[in-house]
């Protein structure tokens, strides 16, 4: 006898205690639980058991595709810790976020986000994005709703247990829609028409849309948005708080022609990288080159209160800080690797010197 997947509250999974459901999407419903062996708590991503669910090559795929899932590691991806089959019901155990959706935040965030963070979601997003596509896996659905942020204001990527690794045949048949239209590259909407990585690029360009300019690029129902970018036709003078040499990178991760848009995710990072640095010195130069502590200590509330949870992201997210294994990870730039090597070396020579001058 089979679980039926649209209520598994109570059940268990191979290790797995379903406790709460989290939401659902087109595929599959999302739950939080307890891996009761590792004493963690955990998402369980369920795959639904109608139409494509029932598949047998369906169901196949889906394995195949979470093993592939399972091999990415990095702070900006949420982990993929097991998968399994309990009667008849395909599912994947994931990290569990503790905090808000990209999609959740925007709709209930009032105020502008400035350049700076619109920056750091997206140099966020491009890096975790990166490690994936240099193991070979192309995420296809990459949107706000699954861009995680937790209440550190660290930022991870999920949903990638419907990727595909490049080279194989993915999820995508005649019944199985894979994408959500309002993020799909034209490729990608047309068919017979090859795609690769590249729409994960095109599906940034359009988030970094909808981030600078606080509006989605095509609107409208779901054949004016095909259309829309299928047409390449976006508006680009909408008010925004981005400068134009963002706009500029916007412009390019979201290039109609495949050609036309940064050729790696390295790439694209690369840019928002400069740029982000280049904001971030003029920043400090308006202040005084004062560091403010003001921001540290920005509180984010309860998981429905997001006043102050602006200001929090903003001093935190993208700040080449994240945590992995417990502990934080800070990243830094060879510039600064440089300097701080120089500085200890100086320190070093300085006290050799006095040792053997005065000791």
């Amino acid at each position: 006898m089979r679980l039926a997947t649209e209520d598994l509250v109570g059940a268990t999974l191979g290790r797995v205690r379903i406790d709460a459901r989290l939401g659902e999407g087109a595929v599959g419903t999302v739950y939080r639980g307890h891996h009761t062996t590792l004493g963690l708590d955990v998402a369980v991503k369920v795959l639904k058991s109608d139409n494509a669910g029932s598949d047998p090559e369906y169901r196949e795929r889906f394995r195949r595709e979470a093993r592939l899932a399972a091999r990415l590691e990095h702070p900006g991806l949420v982990r993929v810790i097991d998968f399994g089959e309990e009667d008849g019901v395909l599912y994947l155990v994931m990290d569990l976020v503790d905090g808000f959706s990209l999609d959740r935040f925007l709709s209930r965030r009032k105020d502008p986000m400035t350049e700076l963070t619109v920056l750091k979601l997206l140099l966020a997003v491009a890096l975790g994005m990166q490690t994936a596509h240099g193991a070979g896996i192309i995420h296809r659905d990459l949107k706000p709703a699954n861009i995680l942020i937790s209440r550190k204001g660290q930022l991870r990527v999920t949903d990638l247990g419907l990727a595909r690794e490049t080279g194989m045949p993915g999820l995508t048949r005649e019944k199985v829609s894979v994408g959500s239209p309002a993020y799909m590259a034209p490729e990608s909407l047309s068919q017979g028409m090859p795609s690769d990585h590249r729409i994960d690029i095109y599906a940034l360009g359009v988030i970094a849309y909808q981030l600078a300019f606080r509006h989605m690029p095509y609107t409208g129902d779901l054949q004016q948005t095909i259309q829309g970018h299928l047409g390449g036709n976006a508006r680009w003078d909408r008010p925004t708080v981005c400068s134009r040499e963002c706009i500029r990178i916007i412009k390019k991760l979201m290039a109609h022609a495949a050609e036309d848009r940064y050729q790696s995710m390295a790439a694209a990072a690369a840019d928002l990288r400069r740029l982000l640095q280049t904001r971030q010195r003029k920043a400090r130069r308006k202040a005084g080159g004062g560091a403010s502590g003001s921001n540290n200590n920005a509180g984010t509330g309860s998981s429905s209160d997001f006043s102050g949870f602006g200001a929090f992201l903003e001093s935190r997210l993208g700040s080449y800080t994240s945590e992995h294994d417990g502990g934080q990870v800070i990243h830094t730039t060879l510039r600064e690797r440089v300097m701080v090597w120089i500085l200890l070396t100086g320190i070093a020579a300085v006290m050799t010197g006095g040792y053997l001058v005065f000791g």
